[in-house]
């Protein structure tokens, strides 16, 4: 049960190449290779490594990764959330919505049953109001998580 969290939250992060950032990062959180975390006020991301505010730096061999919230972080965190949640919600309601269904049965001494809503439509309803409630779920908890860029580096072997 663990895992669904975690895959939500990885959902929201985006994996970068070294070379890949340009200027500094403000308020990071630098994975060593050790498996030491420290959170730093502010780094410059090089493919060679990470410079630290005081002068000094990290070589990359010493790295595993370097994680950061953009200044859109709440924004796109939002827009990842809606993007997720929405399909998964029609998805989820569709399938709910046909499996819900059920023909009525014939009046007694009549031969014919007038069903209000047919399997199909009912699925079509069902997968809309999911689609509207995981929808509005997945933009509040995706703005509330925020999005997240990260630097992975891989040691040479």
């Amino acid at each position: 049960m663990r895992a669904l969290p975690l895959c939500l939250l990885l959902g929201c992060t985006t994996v970068r190449a070294p070379g890949s950032i340009a200027g500094p990062v403000e308020r990071a959180t630098v994975r060593y290779a050790s498996g030491a975390t420290t959170t730093v006020p502010k780094v410059e991301i090089a493919g060679d490594g990470i410079k630290l505010p005081g002068g000094g730096g990290v070589p990359a061999e010493a790295l595993q990764s370097v994680r950061w919230r953009p200044a859109d972080a709440q924004e796109r965190g939002e827009r990842d959330g809606a993007l997720i949640g929405a399909p998964l919600g029609f998805v989820a309601g569709a399938i709910f919505g046909a499996a819900a269904h059920r023909s009525c049965p014939p009046a007694r001494g009549l031969n014919f049953c007038i069903d209000p809503i047919s399997a199909g439509a009912l699925a079509l309803v069902c997968g809309f109001l999911g689609f509207g409630v995981a929808g509005v779920g997945g933009t509040l908890i995706g703005g509330g998580v925020g999005h997240h860029e990260e630097v992975t580096f891989t040691p040479p072997r």
